[in-house]
Parts: C-alpha cells; structure tokens; sequence
C-alpha cells in the first residue's frame, strides 16, 4: 500500500475516533458539514445536458455551484485546523481533492496570493466524455477555483488548458486571480470557459456575506 493511500485511511481514522467524521443512520457529516456519496454518473450526465445545450447561464451556475461549495468547504477545514500558513492550506486543499475522487492532482506550480498551476489524472469527468473537442470540466473548475480562494485568500478562478476529455492523457488547470492570468496569457479562455465580470460580481457579494476564513495570524 502506498504512503499516500496509509495517510488517508490514518486520516479517515483519526477523523472516526474524534467524532468529527460522524456516520449515522441516513447522514454523513464532517467537520459539522453534510455529506452527500453519488456515484459519478450524476455529475456526468448533467454535464453532458449543459454541454449539449451550450447554455452559458447553465455553464456558469454550475461552475458557481462548484465554486461556492467548495470555497465553504476548504474554509471550515482552514479554521477547524487553524491553517495559518499558505502551504499548510495548499496542501490540504489538494489532499482533500484527491480523496473526494475528483482524480490524481500533481503540481506544477504555485505562488502564494497569485495562482496554483496543476494537473489531474483520472478526472471521472473528463474520463466519461473521451473523446470531445473541447475541456469539459465545468464543475471541476469551479471546484478548484473556490477552493484556490480559500487557499490564497483572494477571489481566485478557474481555466483548463489541457483536457483529459480531448487529449486523454490529463487536465491542466490554473488556478488564479485575473492579473496573474493576464500575466500567464491565459485569459482569452474565459470567453469560452465562463463569463468573468458576472461570476466575478456574484463572488464579490458571496463573500461580503460569509468572509474569509477566520484564522488568528493567517498568511
């Protein structure tokens, strides 16, 4: 058994035994959060209704969704762990992205406050709907870019310049704020990945309403 696979089950473990992971009849709760196990056919099928429609209000509520979820998510572990350091919240954002099964993450790079450059192996996405023409991973996306803004500490976002679905060897992605998009040269796939000012706005007004993560020192 790899190390990485002895982490998680310790980790599941030490959740069990502590009570924050709690298994009741009909609920799955942990750090104080519902949990909900669906097989992956769920998210895939409505993506594959979003892509078919090419609706880009459907495309970015579903990337909203993922965004929101995930940013609220990554924040409770930030402060019920006391997650001061940037690397400390790196590392457990992709730890836990790993073990929801969203696939195998690698990074590549990364700066604190600006962007996380990375790439996934195994997405069940973009496993699903081999071959396509192009990146596929909406709800992914939003995922990684609400959990980058729980991470940097600032509105963070998410564009896909490789895909899985398309070449079906692995996604890249870029986590980052706009600037250090423009800088990366990347910003032009917003027009086809999701429509920056509106989602922008609606983050801006999410967080005016539940805040940062509250953590005494954080950096």
């Amino acid at each position: 058994m790899s190390d990485f696979l002895l982490s998680i089950y310790g980790l599941f473990g030490k959740w069990l035994v502590s009570g924050e992971l709690k298994i009741t009849e009909g609920e799955i709760s942990l750090l104080g959060q519902d949990v909900v196990m669906l097989p992956s056919t769920f998210v895939i099928e409505l993506h594959k209704s979003i892509l078919k429609s090419k609706n880009t209000l459907l495309r970015d509520e579903l990337y909203m969704w993922g965004w929101r979820t995930s940013y609220l998510y990554i924040k409770r572990f930030v402060e019920s762990y006391k997650l001061r350091n940037f690397e400390e919240r790196y590392r457990w954002g992709m730890d836990i992205a790993v073990t929801a099964g969203l696939g195998d993450y690698k990074t590549l790079d990364y700066k604190r406050g600006e962007y996380s450059h990375f790439y996934t192996v195994g997405s069940p996405i973009a496993k699903a709907l081999y071959p396509a023409k192009k990146p596929v991973d909406i709800l992914l996306r939003g995922i990684n870019g609400g959990g980058g803004t729980a991470t940097h500490l600032k509105i963070t976002n998410c564009l896909e310049v490789e895909c899985q679905a398309v070449n079906g060897k692995r996604c890249v992605f870029i986590t980052a704020t706009e600037k250090a998009h423009k800088k990366m040269g990347v910003s032009h796939l917003y027009k086809s990945q999701l429509n920056i000012k509106k989602i922008k706005k609606q983050q801006e007004a999410f967080l005016k309403k539940v805040g940062l993560p509250k953590v005494k020192g954080i950096n």
